[in-house]
């Protein structure tokens, strides 16, 4: 009997024992509980994401943290009064409503339209999960703003329309090539494409093997290829033809333009300027200082280039240097044949080819023109009329 007593009260002890340990136990893990509660409001509060905690059924706002509250403007006494919908505009509502009650906005991202307490509305990418908050079913919510984003967007996307504004305007064509790509043409601007004949979107997305002939591609890659290996800005000028078959004179400067980090180029930029017209000019002006004006024979400046091969060896003799002048008579007799008779006539007489010459007396000279009076203009009837008594010898 003494020996059940003493085991029953061993017994009592022990289960006392393990109490204490159970209530400790739970103690402790009630406290390391509390300690993550805290820990995780102390990170939650002050965490820079905008972040709050809302009832799924209710919508209500069961906790906001000071990132949020910043973001939105709304106090936390307004956010205790408020739910999800509230800082939605109008024609968000609906959709948040669908949102939560068919959980199809959790575990990933989604974009919306928030609105501020001042009004403002502004974009936002929100991540939804479900969680517990105090024992309860409830939804975090992680916003992104968006706003610097967007408007970091739009700048380039403006600066990008700005960009392309100024190249499809440009007086020059400018056009880039991507040469990885077979000379693929990523950019043509406008001024480019009236240059070879051909609309500027029918060109983008194409090789000069799909647009030119044979030879004026094998021109345009052995250029480009130039390019590529000076590794500098080369010009030339050449002369192609349109698709209308209209034969242009094109000058062009190509260069690859440089990557970072020293990678090897990979677009080439060409830009070209149509100077037919121009070239057309320079001719006529070369033609006009090397010919008289009045009967487009070659002047004294044009000489020159007659004798382009150089001095003869020895000096003309006299048969050479009749031969020579024989040669210009001709040739001025040729072309007087086609002038008005008042003006070869003039020209004769300039050329000592009629009887007026300086010191005869067959025709009188006009002191102020050094002209024979028969092309005087005091005695003449009209233009190009000449007073009889001109004569040829």
């Amino acid at each position: 009997m003494i020996l059940i007593l003493f085991n029953f009260s061993r017994y009592r002890a022990e289960i006392g024992i393990n109490r204490t340990r159970i209530s400790m136990a739970l103690l402790q893990k009630t406290e390391q509980i509390e300690a993550l509660n805290d820990d995780f409001r102390s990170l939650f509060a002050t965490h820079p994401s905008p972040m709050w905690v809302y009832d799924p059924v209710s919508l209500h706002f069961l906790i906001v943290n000071e990132a949020a509250a910043a973001l939105y403007g709304y106090g936390a006494d307004e956010y205790r009064r408020m739910t999800v919908l509230d800082i939605r505009p109008e024609h968000e509502r609906e959709r948040m409503i669908d949102a939560v009650s068919g959980r199809t906005d959790m575990e990933k991202a989604e974009r919306w339209v928030h609105l501020k307490a001042n009004g403002e509305t502004f974009d936002v990418l929100t991540y939804g999960r479900e969680v517990r908050f105090e024992g309860q079913p409830a939804i975090l919510a992680i916003v992104q703003d968006r706003s610097e984003i967007n408007a970091a967007r739009r700048q380039v996307g403006d600066t990008r329309s700005l960009l392309d504004s100024i190249v499809d305007n440009l007086p020059v064509g400018v056009f880039v090539k991507d040469m990885e790509a077979d000379g693929l043409y990523v950019l043509f601007n406008e001024a480019c494409g009236d240059i070879v004949g051909m609309k500027a979107q029918d060109v983008v997305g194409r090789t000069d093997r799909a647009l030119f002939p044979a030879g004026q591609t094998d021109a345009f890659r052995e250029q480009d290829r130039r390019a590529f290996e000076a590794n500098a800005t080369i010009s030339f000028e050449e002369t192609m033809l349109r698709a209308d078959g209209v034969p242009r004179i094109l000058r062009t400067i190509k260069r690859a333009l440089p990557t970072p980090e020293g990678h090897a180029p990979r677009y080439l930029l060409g830009i070209s300027q149509d100077v037919t017209e121009e070239r057309s000019v320079e001719a006529k002006l070369a033609h006009l200082a090397m010919h008289d004006s009045l009967t487009d024979l070659p002047n004294r400046r044009h000489f020159p280039s007659i004798f382009a091969g150089g001095p003869p060896k020895r000096a003309p003799t006299a048969r050479s240097r009749c031969s020579i002048s024989t040669s210009i008579i001709s040739s001025i007799s040729t072309t007087a044949r086609d002038m008005p008779p008042a003006t070869r006539c003039f020209a004769k007489c300039r050329s000592g080819c009629c009887s007026w010459r300086r010191g005869a007396i067959s025709l009188p000279v006009s002191a102020a023109t050094n002209s024979p009076s028969c092309w005087n203009s005091t005695n003449r009837s009209g233009p190009g009329v000449l007073r009889s008594g001109c004569s040829r010898r």
